[in-house]
């Protein structure tokens, strides 16, 4: 149970620090939202079924801005 909990609390924090992030600048914010729109729009009607594991894993500067966040 305390795993599950200190994971999610990561999860939390880091989620939190790259959406300040992203709004601070607004060239990647925007170069964000521009990889991700159409994988949203694909699944916008069933997103648990639509959003595969392959369209995840083609977000990769989603992920980099991610793990930017983490590491700063």
């Amino acid at each position: 149970m305390i795993l599950f909990m200190a994971g999610n609390e990561t999860i939390k924090t880091s989620s939190t620090n790259t959406v300040c992030y992203l709004a601070m600048n607004d060239a990647i914010k925007s170069k964000f939202l521009s990889e991700i729109k159409p994988a949203m729009e694909k699944a916008q009607s069933d997103f648990v079924t639509l959003f595969t594991t392959d369209d995840a894993d083609s977000l990769s500067f989603v992920r980099n801005c991610w793990l930017e966040a983490m590491r700063l």
